[in-house]
Formats: structure tokens, sequence, C-alpha cells
């Protein structure tokens, strides 16, 4: 099963682009979500830096069981090749 499916089943769709996915519910009214982001970072010795960033809000309340939402992640990282 791809991340997608995997996000697809708990309510979640991809909201961003392929290459940058920001995963969000379908109806808009719960607030879990997760972003995936390459932000550009200017060091202070004046370098600059690019870094990996995963952004995750996670609300229990609203139901989502964390384990299949971490998993989810997971493969997505995985696909997306940015676990090694």
């Amino acid at each position: 099963m791809t991340a997608d499916e995997k996000m697809n089943n708990l309510g979640l769709v991809n909201r961003g682009s392929k290459k940058f996915p920001d995963y969000g519910h379908k109806d808009d009214d719960k607030y879990t979500e997760v972003e995936f982001h390459i932000p550009h970072y200017v060091t202070p010795g004046g370098g600059n830096k690019r870094m990996k960033e995963v952004t995750i809000y996670f609300y229990p309340e609203e139901g989502i069981d964390f384990d299949n939402f971490m998993n989810a992640i997971k493969s997505k990282l995985e696909e997306m090749r940015w676990l090694k």
C-alpha cells in the first residue's frame, strides 16, 4: 500500500504538490496534518544550507490512530527517499 493510500485511509488527502506534499483532512473541519518541506537556511557564517523538514500537527481527539499515522508518514519518507 502506498503512503497516499495510507493517508487516504486515515481521512487525509494531499493538498500540496507531489514533490512537497501537505496532507490534511478532506473536510477541513479537523486539524491533524503533515507537511514536507526543504527550506533554505542561511547559516550564521553566511553559508546556505537546505534541510529536509517534516512538520506534524497531531490531535488525538480527532480519533486518528497514531501508529497508523506515523506508519503512513514513514512510508512517505521512504517513497521520497528522505530516509536512508
